[in-house]
């Protein structure tokens, strides 16, 4: 044994006593180790250093059973530890390769462990832990160039586990001011980046997964407790952030398989939230926003190629928002704003078809879209209404469906197209107990229904091609029903009154009808 190691070991075991421990072991060239134990009982300090030109800097104040083991093994690597005002403190750094850095504080803490493994060159792993108690933090490097940076304040139980393979991996991960926090990430593949705070909360849990290339994630939980966030991508280049403020039990999850996804949440001041995205495929694009409201879920489900999604709720309770797109380039939006128990269901299947659905203000509504085909749009809009209804369901190619439901009760309207470049519109306002129903068969069909008032009944059926149906009704207890098959037909129908019932139906070519009814309890039938 060299005369310096001698050196160390009778400076060490002269200053320390009531059985404080040193070993140290040294081969190669250019190694220093410098551990240093005060004001204990029981510490132990085991150091072994194989290479050349590898570092060891430690101390330990205020311990009772303090434990640390440092092992180097390769060339230039560093490892500083310090633990201080601590009570069975474990501090653990394996190092193998060349030009490792390891860095481990723990301070006025009780029982707190931090381990740290690299293997490969150039790696690099921080860990902070301040006045806390029981905090548990691992690090496990394996490749070259990863960097990863634990930082735990203030709190107690805290446990942060990061786990990296590959190369130019960096993951930060900072809990603060709370307890019973826990992390797990993990990171595979090559240029992967997570940045992980929690702050000012309890029983927070988050894990992440990467496996790929150039994938980043970001996750941000404050003020909160309970809430749980869960992220996996695999690929590249996909990105995600999640940001859950000052709420309670929230929930949110992002599963990304492909390439250049893009997944977006923001929660805030809000109680028991949920936000769950799935997309598996190429450059999708969600972004959801749960305002200041309790109890909101949304779910969203993107595959296939380039589609894109955007939800917000904001300053409701008990909304419900689900979305599933499979197909290419669609795109879906959806509003749900100062509203309670309000639910939006949206599916999409095809090419580039487009949805908007906006409940604004109102109260127990309900929106349902479903497409399939291409370039199909439904545009759906829900103010200060309450109990109102809305469903369209549309197949084909370039078929447009409009609904307006505006200050109502209890008002319904459906609205089916099955074919190429039909439209279709339903327009409620100020009534209640108000339905529409429209179906279109076919090719460049038009049909469109106005309600104002309460209890009227609008039904459209049209078959063929160019037909054209309007129905107009103001008053109460209305019926009209127009039914048309065949090409170029034209039928129209105003109720101005109460009571009134109206009848078309025409098949065949260019035929026209029109029955206008001002008054109360009057009756018409057209059949051709």
């Amino acid at each position: 044994m060299s005369a310096a190691v001698v050196g160390l070991l009778f400076a060490a075991s002269s200053a320390f006593a009531q059985s404080n421990t040193v070993a140290i072991v040294q081969a190669g060239a250019g190694n220093v180790a410098e551990p240093i134990q005060s004001g204990g009982f029981g510490n132990t300090a085991s150091l072994q250093q194989e290479g050349n030109v590898n570092q060891v800097y430690t101390l330990q104040e205020g311990g009772l059973s303090n434990g640390l083991e440092v092992e180097q093994a390769g060339a230039s690597n560093l490892a500083h530890i310090d633990q201080a005002g601590g009570k069975m403190n474990v501090a653990l750094i394996g190092q193998s390769g060349e030009g490792n850095e390891a860095d481990i504080e723990q301070l006025a803490a009780f029982g707190n462990q931090a381990v740290i493994g690299q293997e490969g060159d150039r790696n690099n792993a921080s860990i902070y832990q301040n006045e806390g108690i029981g905090n548990v933090a691992t690090v496990g490097q394996a490749g070259d160039d990863n960097l990863a940076d634990v930082d735990q304040l203030n709190g107690m139980a805290h446990v942060a586990d990061i786990l990296q393979g590959g190369s130019m991996n960096e993951a930060y991960v900072t809990q603060s001011a709370g307890f019973d926090n826990s992390t797990n990430l993990v990171q595979a593949g090559v240029l992967n980046y997570a940045d992980i705070d929690q702050l000012n909360g309890g029983n927070n849990r988050i894990r992440v997964e990467q496996e790929g290339e150039g994938n980043e994630a970001y996750i941000l939980q404050d003020g909160s407790r309970g809430n749980r966030a869960a992220m996996g991508q695999r690929g590249a280049n996909n990105w995600a952030v999640i940001d859950q403020v000052n709420g309670q039990n929230n929930a949110a999850s992002v599963a990304q398989e492909g390439s250049e996804n893009i997944a977006d949440m923001f929660q805030d001041f809000g109680a028991g939230n949920t936000a769950s995205v799935i997309q598996n495929g190429d450059m999708h694009e969600a972004y959801v926003d749960q305002g200041r409201g309790a109890n909101n879920r949304t779910s969203l489900v993107q595959a296939g190629q380039r589609q894109f999604a955007d939800i917000d709720q904001l300053n409701g309770a008990d909304n419900v928002i689900e979305v599933a797109q499979a197909g290419n380039g669609n795109e879906a939006y959806i509003l749900q704003d100062g509203s309670r128990n309000n639910m939006a269901d949206l599916e999409q299947e095809g090419v580039h078809n487009w949805a908007v659905i906006d409940q604004v203000s109102g109260e127990h509504n309900h929106a349902h879209v479903a497409q399939a085909g291409q370039m199909n749009k439904a545009d759906i809009f829900q103010n200060f209404g309450e109990h109102n209804m809305v469903d369209v369901a549309q197949a084909g190619y370039s078929n447009e469906a409009i609904v307006d439901q505006l200050y109502g009760e209890h008002n319904e309207a459906s609205i089916t197209q099955t074919g190429n470049y039909n439209f279709a519109a339903a327009y409620q306002e100020r009534g209640m107990d108000n339905n529409i129903d429209i179906a279109q068969e076919g090719l460049g069909n038009v049909a469109g229904a106005v309600q104002l008032g309460m209890d009227n009944e609008a039904r459209i059926t049209q078959q063929g091609q160019l037909n054209v149906a309007g129905i107009g009704q103001a008053g109460a207890c209305n019926e009209a029903s127009i039914s048309q098959s065949g090409a170029l037909n034209l039928a129209v129908i105003g109720q101005l009154g109460n009571s009134n019932q109206a009848q078309i139906s025409q098949s065949g070519t260019g035929k026209g009808a029109a029955i206008i009814q001002l008054g109360s309890g009057n009756s018409a039938t057209i059949m051709q």
